[in-house]
């Protein structure tokens, strides 16, 4: 009991010291970058914990790659259909994570599934990404989707990432019970009559919107730091509500100080905010070994 209150003192502490990050930042350098980064950590936090609650790393590692097809597509369709970016962007993302969701729902092993939809989308985003910077050189930057750069955001895209946190937040406390109960046993959810089609749904829904918002801030690479990592780490929570607790107070440490290194070093902040996640997850694992 005394090292569960310890870690949970830690994980309020990490949120404690997060938020003045966030806020100093905002007002030396600029409140669009904090926020975006903000909104990212929030959203993926939240995902990374209902990823570890669903037990579908591998699912969720392959998610980003539809973001990324995604957000190559999103350029073409915009310029020749109208509409933003960013909303096809939202739509092909959620699509794409649906067939593959639907495939796995249908019964279909999540392994073998996730397998072929990864060959497929990486494929796809080779050739189109040919095609987008030839026919588009003005609509794309390879680099901030591939390693993401919050320096760049706009303020449109400040607004896209808190609002796919507060969204991915909100469902996350609404059916995480449920979540849990059909990572545990699936089975034992449908005899019990938990109609596991919504929650999966819902679930389906948060990969593909916050994945799709957050590509072009924080990036394909770092979206899996992101998002895996925190999840990991709420497998080390002795219960569910604390694993919600670890998972979301980790992304918003790693998102602040990435932000914070970032200034000073003159690196990337979302790298930074990848390997101060990667130390935390380290330091969680070897503290668990010790016991």
């Amino acid at each position: 009991m005394a090292r569960q209150r310890l870690l949970r003192l830690a994980s309020l502490a990490a949120i404690a010291v997060s938020l003045p990050l966030y806020a100093v930042y905002a007002f030396s350098y600029g409140a669009t970058a904090s926020e975006t980064m903000l909104g990212a950590a929030l959203g993926l936090g939240g995902l990374g914990v209902l990823v570890a609650a669903r037990r579908l790393y591998f699912l969720a590692g392959a998610a980003p790659h539809a973001a990324l097809l995604a957000a190559l597509l999103a350029i073409p369709a915009a310029y020749g259909l109208g509409g933003s970016i960013a909303a096809w962007v939202t739509v092909i993302s959620t699509l794409l994570v649906y067939a593959v969701g639907y495939a796995i729902h249908r019964g279909g092993d999540p392994d073998t599934v996730t397998s072929v939809f990864v060959s497929m989308t990486a494929s796809l985003s080779v050739v189109l990404a040919y095609l987008v910077v030839s026919r588009y050189p003005l609509g794309v930057d390879l680099a901030a989707l591939v390693f993401g750069d919050p320096l760049l955001a706009s303020r449109a895209e400040a607004v896209e990432a808190g609002a796919a946190a507060v969204v991915i937040l909100s469902l996350v406390l609404l059916t995480y019970r449920e979540q849990v109960y059909l990572g545990v046993d699936v089975d034992a959810a449908r005899l019990a009559g938990l109609r596991t089609w919504l929650y999966d749904l819902a679930f389906y829904t948060l990969l593909g919107l916050g994945l799709g918002l957050t590509i072009r801030s924080v990036g394909f690479v770092l979206e899996h730091v992101m998002m895996l990592v925190p999840g990991a780490l709420a497998t080390y929570a002795p219960s569910s509500r604390d694993a919600l607790l670890y998972a979301v107070s980790a992304s918003l440490l790693a998102g602040g100080a990435g932000l914070a290194l970032g200034a000073a070093l003159n690196v990337s902040p979302a790298g930074a905010a990848g390997l101060v996640l990667f130390l935390l997850y380290l330091a969680a694992y070897l503290t668990a070994k010790r016991q």
